[in-house]
């Protein structure tokens, strides 16, 4: 207890001593972070066999021997959170270990896969990314995960939601999620043509993968095309939307 309160008057003395001490510069600077970057491997899922890779940004608070880690998972058509000016960091320097990845298909190529709009593909993937935090493969972490949270915005919001019943997840936190990605995309059946527009130019990526699909999958494009002739969808899409349907996961 005595050692906590000391450590606890340092981190508040030495910034009134040492104008910069805690800048995110480098120069000169002591880091209350350690900022790594790895690639996960995950299934490959609907769209061939062995395995693909999700860019993941790691932070490790330096000065706690364990800590409780959080997975942040980004919004639709973004990547991981880099660097040292971000949420990700500020959230390690309070003492929790911080994971970051890039959903498949996003990210301009630097995670693999094709986009599956928050499908079994995704889950699997966030799955096997909790795994990546306890068991440690590339021996960056060693026993130090104590709990896992998940927090995300949007597209993130909603895989938060999805991974709720996993009973290694301690906490979510959905930011401006979806709960029903029906009535998210089509509330009481309405068509909202420019959110369709929207939603698909967004995370469209024609850098990557090849034509006509690139990095979607092709669901994405029969919500377009449905969106664009003002009508709803066919059964098939109806169906995989209400596959994402939270209540029907738990």
């Amino acid at each position: 207890m005595l050692k906590s309160k000391l450590f606890g008057l340092l981190l508040f003395i030495i910034p009134l001593f040492t104008p910069g001490i805690f800048s995110t510069s480098h120069v000169g600077a002591i880091e209350l972070v350690d900022v790594s970057t790895h690639f996960i491997d995950v299934p490959a899922g609907s769209f061939g066999t062995g395995t693909i890779k999700l860019a993941a940004t790691l932070y490790q608070p330096r000065f706690f021997p364990s800590a409780p880690a959080a997975v942040y998972i980004h919004g639709w058509g973004g990547h991981r959170l880099t660097g040292e000016d971000n949420l990700a960091y500020y959230i390690s320097a309070g003492g929790y270990t911080v994971l970051s990845y890039t959903a498949r298909g996003f990210g301009e190529g630097e995670s693999g896969g094709k986009v599956t709009l928050a499908g079994p593909d995704e889950l699997n993937d966030l799955r096997a990314v909790i795994d990546w935090l306890l068991t440690d493969p590339d021996h960056v972490i060693g026993p130090r995960v104590t709990k896992i949270g998940v927090l995300g915005g949007s597209y993130g919001g909603g895989h938060s939601f999805q991974i709720a019943s996993d009973p290694r997840v301690s906490a979510v936190i959905p930011l401006v999620g979806w709960t029903d990605l029906e009535q998210a995309l089509f509330p009481n059946g309405a068509i909202k043509y420019r959110l369709g527009l929207a939603e698909f130019y967004s995370g469209l990526d024609q850098q990557v993968g090849q034509p006509p699909f690139f990095n979607y999958s092709q669901l994405e494009f029969d919500l377009f095309d449905a969106a664009a002739d003002g009508r709803t969808t066919d059964k098939k899409t109806w169906d995989c939307l209400r596959a994402r349907w939270i209540a029907s996961r738990d």
